[in-house]
């Protein structure tokens, strides 16, 4: 079985917190309010500050998710990754760094991204 890459995990994890994270701030709005008024929609009663926090960012992932799964799984689409393009290169074309690389003292090629990934 093929290995997911690094983008495509954590794709996958960002689905699954956008997929609960709505729970809890609908839970206490039920809390607050009733599930009655909860059920209609109504603005009454004011939810507590850790619940709206959480409900921005729940607009927040809906908003940026989209984003970022097609630069996530746009270049899974493109031929120089049909062609099992190197691992240490991300989707996007830039090299994923890893600790024993950034602790070696080794510097980053001084070129552009579409360089790195031509083949």
């Amino acid at each position: 079985m093929k290995q997911l890459s690094v983008e495509l995990r954590y794709l996958i994890y960002v689905a699954i917190l956008l997929a609960i994270i709505w729970l809890p701030y609908i839970l206490a709005h039920i809390a607050q309010v009733g599930p009655v008024k909860a059920l209609a929609y109504t603005n009454e009663g004011e939810m507590p500050a850790w619940a709206k926090k959480l409900k921005q960012a729940h607009y927040n992932l809906v908003e940026i998710v989209p984003i970022f799964a097609i630069a996530v799984i746009s270049p899974m689409f493109t031929p120089a990754q049909r062609r099992s393009a190197p691992r240490s290169f991300s989707g996007l074309g830039w090299p994923i760094r890893s600790r024993r690389w950034r602790r070696s003292g080794a510097h980053a090629p001084r070129c552009s991204p579409s360089v790195l990934t031509a083949v």
